[in-house]
């Protein structure tokens, strides 16, 4: 029965413990697309005759369009996107992660579909009364990006990690050398022609504290600082920072330990808990 199905992907709640809480995880579109369709169902069978100029409808239409005036969108958008940009401002002040996305992740779908149906009325209400169709879809375009900013900055990572792999795999199949100027907070080091050891080193850091994609936006600024690091990931589920350089392990050992100093300066507690050499042709 499809009422059936619609109940059960209602039900369906992914995994809360160190989950991003995406769209594209398990089950999440499901649920976001049966919410959306069970709020547009209600949105038609309140607007339609049954109910046509009664008091419910009245006050509705009302909530709707003074919802700009009142924030409504604002709170919706933030909801829905489990409060990203707060823990992004979090993250400013070096305030660690405020496990938002724990309490508001699960109810994303939710929110989602309220948020676009809400949508949908205001257009709706706001082509009736005549107005400008490019502040309508300015204002679309500002809903949809503060609602999916988790998405957005997971897609821009994995992009910018993908750009980053590609630049390191042409030069090392280039056999350049990584400029003599290289520094460091704690060092200068000449490491030109490094590559031509062979040597590539990861260091598996267990970090905590991380409990949405704002935490990692931020985790990934503070590994971005250090230019020794060739490649990095972050793996939120597993709670695990992996960093890659070239060179011997002993060349970077005590910068990676200040790197884990410097997270847990800024709220995620870190500590090396495994060192892998490979031959840089691997990639």
């Amino acid at each position: 029965m499809p009422w059936k199905r619609l109940v059960v992907a209602l039900d369906r709640v992914p995994e809360q413990k160190l989950s991003y809480l995406l769209l594209p995880g398990r089950g999440m579109f499901t649920q976001t697309l049966s919410w959306f369709t069970l709020f547009t169902a209600l949105s038609m069978i309140v607007r339609s005759s049954i109910f046509s100029g009664s008091n419910l409808v009245g006050k509705l239409e009302q909530i709707v369009s003074n919802s700009n005036s009142k924030g409504m969108m604002i709170v919706l958008c933030s909801l829905a996107s489990s409060c990203c940009y707060i823990q992004l401002a979090l993250n400013a002040f070096s305030i660690g992660c405020a496990g938002l996305n724990s309490y508001f992740g699960p109810m994303r779908p939710f929110f989602l579909g309220l948020t676009a149906v809400v949508q949908e009325a205001v257009w709706r209400q706001a082509l009736a009364a005549g107005a400008s169709r490019g502040r309508l879809v300015a204002s679309s375009v500002a809903t949809a990006m503060l609602s999916l900013l988790p998405e957005i900055l997971y897609f821009y990572q994995s992009l910018r990690r993908r750009w980053k792999r590609m630049l390191l795999t042409s030069y090392l199949q280039q056999d350049g050398a990584i400029p003599s100027s290289t520094t460091t907070n704690t060092a200068t080091r000449n490491v030109t022609n490094i590559s031509n050891e062979g040597n590539y080193v990861s260091y598996t850091l267990r970090t905590q504290g991380m409990g949405c994609v704002a935490c990692t936006q931020k985790i990934q600024k503070i590994v971005d600082r250090l230019p020794f690091i060739v490649e990095s990931s972050i793996n939120i589920e597993n709670g695990i920072v992996t960093v890659k350089t070239l060179g011997s392990s002993d060349m970077w050992h005590e910068d990676i330990k200040q790197l884990c100093v410097a997270l847990s300066h800024q709220g995620y507690p870190s500590n090396i808990i495994r060192t892998n050499h490979y031959d840089w042709s691997l990639l």
